[in-house]
């Protein structure tokens, strides 16, 4: 069941385009992440969700009704079965952490609201003022607030945004646990960042969001595998995009040739290849490369080069020298259509 639909919306700041023909769908019970850099649209792409502003042009329907539309906004925000947790939590600082959940589900029992503490691990904080927790607790006090409410939609502006790496992985797997928690309500998540370990972590299906238009909406694994732009390619992980052309089912790069792993090219001559770390191996014949920059990265080490071609990525089980040569070949790669063509 669609519960989030756009169709084609435009929106702009004082004649400053900021989303140009965006459509997409979410589905019920679906964790859908809106993945950008910054000034993409992300932001205002989930204030038009919550009604906070109407798309100038375009429809937003939810739950199979009309939201917004060319300017208006036909369903009010307090109208539309969700909950938004912003990047500053917003929490109130006067009410302790159980008044907060009551004041957002008054129907909410003593007994469920403490369950609602214990599922985000603040079981004993219900009579907690905001500024006695850690910023670790009030993250878990918002998202409890927010489903006190019991929506039908959760929408997640970049709440992980100011943690450290040590918070932010704890509360990734809070919210993969609430979302399983939850599961029988089946609320849909919209969770909006630039951060592609949250978006890789938390997404059934990612909507890559550049200038204001959509590159792509795929499963994680498909927008790194299978990208469809050298933006999502490059956004979306490490990697090199070289040319190369397409002779019969083969593909030649400047790195070495490989079968051509898309059967919608046949026909195409001029193409960029997409090279990922590992599609690019030590060999003892191909391309002499000079090592740039060495990071470690637990069982094996990422390796920046250089080639006449240009930089890429690859790994090595052994540490080399900055200024080394190394040789390499290009194993794999993803091909797209050439801008020349």
């Amino acid at each position: 069941m669609v519960v989030l639909r756009f169709e084609e919306v435009h929106f702009s700041y004082d004649d400053r385009p900021v989303l140009a023909g965006v459509s997409f769908e979410a589905q019920q019970g679906e964790r859908l992440v809106i993945l950008g850099p910054s000034g993409s649209g992300k932001s205002t792409l989930l204030r038009l969700i919550a009604g906070l502003d109407a798309p100038g042009t375009g429809r937003i329907s939810l739950h199979g009704n009309p939201a917004s539309a060319d300017g208006r906004i036909l369903v009010e925000p307090q109208a539309r079965h969700l909950s938004l947790v912003f990047q500053d939590l917003a929490l109130w600082p006067h009410m302790v952490c159980d008044e907060q959940l009551h004041f957002m589900g008054p129907e909410l029992d003593t007994a469920e609201r403490k369950a609602l503490l214990r599922d985000v691990g603040l079981e004993d904080f219900g009579p907690r003022l905001p500024a006695h927790m850690s910023g670790g607790e009030r993250q878990r006090l918002a998202l409890a607030r927010a489903l006190a409410a019991k929506p039908r939609i959760l929408l997640l502006d970049e709440p992980f945004a100011n943690l450290d790496p040590g918070l932010r992985l704890e509360l990734r797997r809070l919210l993969v646990d609430i979302h399983r928690l939850h599961r029988t309500h089946q609320f849909t998540i919209v969770y909006v960042t630039h951060d592609l370990d949250d978006a890789l972590a938390l997404a059934d299906r990612i909507v890559v969001l550049n200038q204001g238009t959509i590159e792509q909406v795929a499963p994680p694994e498909e927008l790194y595998r299978r990208p469809q732009s050298a933006f999502v390619a490059t956004f979306v992980g490490k990697a090199a995009i070289v040319s190369g052309t397409l002779a019969g089912r083969e593909i030649r790069t400047p790195l070495g040739d490989f079968t051509n792993p898309r059967s919608d090219l046949n026909d195409a001559s001029d193409i960029e290849v997409v090279l990922r770390p590992e599609d690019i191996e030590a060999a003892t014949e191909g391309v002499a490369a000079e090592v740039v920059e060495v990071l470690f990265v637990g069982d094996r080490y990422l390796v920046r080069a250089l080639t006449s071609c240009g930089p890429f990525w690859t790994y090595s089980a052994t540490r080399p020298v900055p200024g080394a040569t190394i040789v390499v070949r290009a194993r794999h790669g993803w091909p797209l259509p050439s801008k020349r063509n």
